[in-house]
């Protein structure tokens, strides 16, 4: 009878754990839906708002990162939220949850609105006006629910309980998969309004689950503050620099990357999508690697990558690839040692709301303050001096003598300061940066890395007259005493020749006599009415005659500011034509107007990257609306990065027109010219422009207002 027994009693114990662990995997499947769909509709939602704010200021970079960083204090905001919530009973906590979940639904589906206006007020004042707007609610609600799922899932039996952290872990892959399926699936087959109606369905079920949830977890009663960890501030405070770092190196490798190439949902995927996932690797059992092989990573790539931020014109595949490479090392290092530094389940709310504060006061930084306080690119660099004292131990542990290494640093450093040529000078600090990356600790490192990037860009600017930065960018004026031109960002935006110290009207660089432009502009007889959207330094009035009238539409006044500057340029003021600048994005001034252009030439860019929304199918259908009968469309197409000609070539065969292309490169007598690339459309009477011009490639994409695809025209070359 006693083996019949034992079975008896184990077949009950067996269906006993049977039925602990039905509720257990329930609420495991409930409370992991939520974790995952919440921080997906977040980081969905980001990318389809920015994206739909993004034509009405200009396409510029700093869209996104001003978008970013309104998350980041959302963030900020519903984890405070949520930590407060956390110390009442569990009847009121889940009551006024169910409340800042539900409420929302009454403001979807997420609309644009209809007064938005970049030039009515600060462009950043007013990207954050509406991102409060178009979804300020729902979001708070879903950046409440990381924390306030882990509060819960804490006071639950379910046998990890006491450490709910791995919720977190799970939570950013959901935000991976938001980020990487937008660009991927939704942008490609949905338009923007599909995409915000299923956004709100999602909002829909998010509202279910956290209803669901309530119904799992049982009766608490907050924690009393006499058994409650509370971590010393000094610690709480290292929670916070700790994510300060990464958040800001985040949103400099994405201003760097977005100012380049182009600003596009897909270019600000990537880093936040490394930035994500280094949560995932490191908030976990087994994290610890990961946090190594980042500090490792960190040592041997910050020298490599602050000399390519500060040499222009390097392999984009490099450019892209070290900043990309360093923010995810920078990012594992951070976080693997935020985590591993985690309190016990009791101060939660309290770890995730200084992180949070960490990680908003670097978006702050980055997206606020050093545009208005600074009038250069200041958080790029600093993140990277920042990310070397999260580096790993030096790679040999036999440090030479102090003076030996001391030497080893300052003579290849004092060679690179009075060096002349660049390349000698990349080479010399190069050296001095290997030889700290070898023997030095981190602060040596940081140090030595600060002196190399201040002493390389006191080098770039040895011949700097003017800074402006501004919401769309940052602009220098050059002075090389022949010559004066304008930069923005790595590319130069026009260029005005000097003689004695008087300024010429010759009209030069992209626009040379003997270039693609001057095909178009001097053979007309007749008084034009030309329209240009991009001024630069207004070099193209050098073609206009008395009778001529060059209309130039530039979205940011602080070109015209010193395109209009005597210090700096005369072009403008000494131009033939009647010049007009109409300040706004030239697409909706065209709109607006409803201009009879003779000429239209789109000439606008911000660095090396296209505004994506001046590219599409319904954009040139503006732009062709805005020529005369025998009006001509120019588009110039000239990058480092992008083949732009299969693109327009699409556009102009869906439009019914043939494009034409002109590549040019400069003759050994075509003095001051840059080689440059233009297309031009002829909806009316066709030009005779010789056979330099050929048909242009017509490209399998269609790019609209609702679908471009960047990458397929990238040259990583």
């Amino acid at each position: 009878m006693k083996p019949k027994t034992e079975s008896m009693v184990s077949q009950i114990s067996q269906e006993t754990s049977t039925k602990q662990d039905q509720p257990s995997t329930a609420l495991a499947m409930v409370f992991g839906s939520w974790s995952f769909l919440a921080s997906l509709l977040i980081f969905w939602v980001e990318l389809m708002v920015a994206k739909m704010l993004l034509p009405r200021f200009g396409g510029s970079a700093s869209v996104w990162n001003t978008a970013l960083v309104f998350f980041q204090v959302n963030l900020l905001v519903g984890y405070a939220g949520a930590h407060l919530l956390a110390r009442l009973d569990s009847r009121r906590h889940k009551a006024i949850q169910a409340a800042l979940v539900v409420l929302p639904l009454l403001t979807l589906p997420i609309s644009l609105p209809a007064f938005l206006d970049s030039q009515t007020t600060t462009p950043t004042i007013a990207v954050l006006l509406a991102l409060t707007l178009m979804m300020g609610a729902p979001f708070f609600a879903l950046s409440t629910s990381t924390p306030t799922l882990q509060t819960w899932f804490s006071h639950s039996k379910h046998p990890r309980a006491s450490d709910p952290y791995f919720l977190y872990a799970l939570s950013n892959v959901g935000s991976v998969v938001g980020l990487l399926g937008y660009p991927i699936i939704l942008e490609r087959f949905l338009s923007i309004r599909g995409q915000t109606i299923l956004w709100s369905f999602g909002y829909g079920a998010f509202v279910v689950l956290t209803v669901a949830a309530t119904r799992l977890v049982g009766s608490w009663q907050p924690v009393s503050h006499a058994v409650q960890e509370r971590p010393l501030l000094s610690r709480r405070i290292k929670w916070a620099a700790t994510a300060f770092v990464p958040s800001l190196a985040l949103l400099g490798v994405t201003r760097h990357l977005s100012t380049d190439v182009a600003a596009f949902p897909l270019m600000w995927t990537i880093p936040l999508v490394l930035y994500l996932a280094s949560f995932t690797l490191t908030f976990r059992d087994g994290g610890e690697r990961w946090t190594r092989g980042g500090e490792y990573a960190l040592r041997i790539l910050i020298v490599p990558t602050a000399l390519v931020a500060l040499v222009a014109r390097s392999a984009l595949w490099l450019e892209v690839l070290l900043p990309l490479s360093v923010l995810l090392a920078v990012s594992l290092a951070a976080h693997g040692r935020v985590y591993r530094d985690r309190p016990r389940a009791d101060s939660l709310t309290g770890f995730y709301l200084w992180v949070s504060i960490g990680g908003a006061a670097g978006g702050l930084l980055a997206s606020l303050v050093a545009p208005a306080v600074f009038d250069f690119i200041l958080e790029y660099p600093l993140a990277l001096i920042l990310a070397a004292l999260l580096a790993g131990r030096r790679l040999i542990d036999q440090v030479p003598r102090l003076p030996l290494l001391f030497a080893a640093v300052a003579v290849p450093m004092l060679g690179g300061v009075l060096s002349s040529n660049s390349q000698a000078k990349t080479v010399l600090f190069g050296l001095a940066g290997v030889v700290a990356v070898l023997w030095m600790g981190r602060e040596s490192l940081a140090v030595v890395l600060a002196g190399i990037l201040i002493v390389m860009s006191i080098g770039v600017a040895s011949d700097v007259t003017a800074t402006e930065r501004t919401f769309f960018g940052v602009y220098r004026v050059h002075d090389a005493g022949e010559y004066r031109y304008l930069m923005s960002g790595t590319t130069i935006h026009g260029t005005q020749l000097f003689e004695d110290g008087v300024g010429l009207l010759d009209p030069v660089s992209y626009y040379h006599p003997n270039g693609p432009v001057a095909d178009v502009l001097v053979p007309s007889p007749f008084a034009r009415n030309v329209g240009i959207l991009g001024l630069g330094v207004g070099n193209l009035v050098s073609y206009g005659g008395p009778e001529d009238v060059y209309t130039f539409y530039e979205i940011d006044p602080a070109v015209e500011d010193l395109a209009n500057d005597p210090r700096y340029f005369t072009q403008l003021a000494g131009a033939l034509a009647d010049v007009v600048v109409v300040i706004g994005d030239g697409r909706l001034e065209l709109e607006k107007a409803q201009p009879s252009h003779d000429v239209l030439i789109l000439d606008a860019f911000t660095s090396d990257a296209v505004p994506v929304h001046l590219m599409t199918l319904e954009a040139f259908q503006v732009y062709l609306d805005a020529l005369s009968d025998d009006g001509v469309l120019m588009v110039h197409i000239t990058n480092r990065h992008l083949d732009l000609e299969p693109v327009v070539g699409r556009i102009a065969s869906e439009l019914g027109i043939e494009a034409r292309i002109r590549r040019y490169s400069p003759a050994p007598g075509d003095e001051w010219a840059s080689p440059s690339t233009w297309m031009v459309l002829e909806p009316g009477r066709p030009l005779d422009l010789g056979v330099e011009w050929m048909k242009a490639r017509i490209g399998d994409v269609l790019w609209t207002d609702d679908y471009s695809n960047v990458l397929s025209v990238i040259e990583w070359g």
